[in-house]
């Protein structure tokens, strides 16, 4: 079982695909090809993070998309959320949340990430070198330092790795890795 993290899918969202660049001709075409890479990755039994913005239309049609998605999908909020939470599509969801503090243990190493829909310039354990991951921005936020990252389909790391699927932990771990610690912002270190 392994965790994943994705945000801002925007399903039934015809301008996204021009508002973000997507190399899609079509709302069908991104349909299908977000369905095909989250499912090369992702199993059944696996957990994705999807921070928010799930999609702007179509209860039905965002419910059999979601239905196709494997892996059980805990959402955080954000603020296109209104189809998530119609009742045709909220029941899809494992948990729903506004905001989640998660430790997670890999290879015998603690790990903390604050997930959230929205980027924050400080957060809980961040002098300690806990993950934000966040989604929102579709790649026009980035910071040089700190452990914070975007990890919607139209971020940096998928950028960088040519994809619009969820990203692994170990993907973020990897990335993390160089990434200094902030401390000059919060009064904690």
């Amino acid at each position: 079982m392994k965790e994943f993290f994705s945000s801002d899918l925007h399903l039934f969202h015809y301008n996204v695909i021009k508002f973000s660049g997507r190399p899609f001709l079509d709302i069908d075409e991104m349909h299908d090809e977000l369905i095909l890479q989250w499912n090369s990755v992702v199993s059944k039994e696996d957990t994705v993070y999807l921070l928010g913005d799930v999609s702007l239309g179509n209860p039905q049609g965002t419910r059999d998309i979601l239905d196709r998605l494997n892996g059980k999908i805990i959402l955080i909020r954000g603020n296109h959320e209104k189809v998530a939470m119609h009742s045709k599509v909220k029941d899809r969801f494992f948990e729903i949340k506004d905001y989640l503090y998660l430790k997670l243990i890999q290879d015998n190493i603690e790990r903390i990430l604050i997930l959230s829909h929205y980027p924050f310039a400080s957060w809980n354990r961040m002098h300690h070198g806990s993950f934000h991951l966040h989604g929102h921005t579709h790649g026009s936020y980035f910071l040089e330092k700190g452990k914070i990252l975007d990890v919607g389909v139209d971020g940096i790391l998928c950028k960088t790795l040519n994809v619009f699927r969820p990203l692994s932990l170990e993907e973020v771990i990897t990335y993390m890795a160089d990434r200094e610690i902030l401390t000059g912002i919060d009064h904690h270190n």
